[in-house]
């Protein structure tokens, strides 16, 4: 896993670096769209959609405009056509200006990630407010369970709340299973909290299925190793969201996977 990473990745106290790890994803892959992969064209729409100043800026080619000032033509079909003609010349990989991590970005960005790592992993698509009963049963099944929404208020354990949220973009968590009376268990930057579905404002769930890489042979310690690192890895979330990182975390656990949410 060493030579994967650039780092070991367990610490010297036996837990896993959690800090690296972030790092690491933060590094490879903040301010960048993977056209070749996974959403690629999707999140290259998105964000062009969303910063049509800065696509004129750098495409100035395929904005012609009128007597008016106005560019002719759709916008959002033009930017996918520019999207196309990038894959066409082999220019994949597209920096922006400005980072975010939308739902189209998050599975783009991670796609690339595993697949550079050599994990293997499925994302599916979210699902509006999924049912408690399909998450528990992702959460047996060892999948990973992620959530964004635009608010949230978490609860600690002692009943207290604390809001988070900002309505220019969701911010990624990870549910890590269901209290018995309804709510969710999660851990946003690795801290675990109790959410109510109904505190959440625009949740949206994702299950993240674990397939073993059919690129290299490993055996059980590997597979292990591999589950691992996807968990920690995906613990980063949403890394614009620098203003939100609680200083002490506790320990939670995913079923069958037992790993450590720090």
């Amino acid at each position: 896993m060493k030579k994967k990473f650039g780092f070991p990745i367990k610490g010297k106290d036996g837990d896993l670096n959690y800090k690296k790890l972030i790092i690491d994803l933060y590094l490879n892959c903040s301010y960048k769209i993977y056209l070749d992969e996974p959403n690629g064209l999707s999140s290259f729409k998105q964000y062009f959609e969303s910063q049509p100043d800065e696509f004129e800026a750098r495409f100035k080619d395929y904005c012609v405009k009128d007597e008016n000032g106005n560019i002719i033509g759709e916008l959002d079909q033009i930017i996918d056509q520019a999207g196309k003609d990038l894959i066409a010349k082999g220019e994949t990989v597209i920096k922006t200006i400005k980072d975010g991590t939308s739902n189209e970005a998050f599975k783009n960005r991670f796609e690339h990630y595993y697949k550079e790592k050599n994990i293997g992993l499925e994302i599916t698509d979210g699902v509006y407010l999924l049912g408690r009963n399909w998450i528990r049963e992702a959460l047996d099944n060892g999948d990973i369970v992620e959530a964004n929404a635009l608010e949230f208020k978490f609860q600690f354990e002692d009943g207290s709340y604390q809001k988070f949220g900002t309505k220019s973009g969701p911010h990624a968590i990870t549910i890590t299973g269901i209290a018995p009376d309804g709510r969710y268990i999660v851990s946003s930057w690795g801290t675990k909290y109790y959410l109510d579905p109904i505190d959440a404002l625009n949740l949206y769930v994702h299950i993240i299925k674990y397939k073993p890489s059919k690129m290299i042979k490993m055996n059980v310690e590997d597979m292990d190793e591999e589950r691992t690192a996807s968990v920690e890895a995906k613990l980063s979330g949403d890394i614009k969201h620098k203003d939100f990182r609680p200083e002490k975390a506790t320990v939670t656990k995913l079923p069958k996977y037992d790993v450590p949410l720090k």
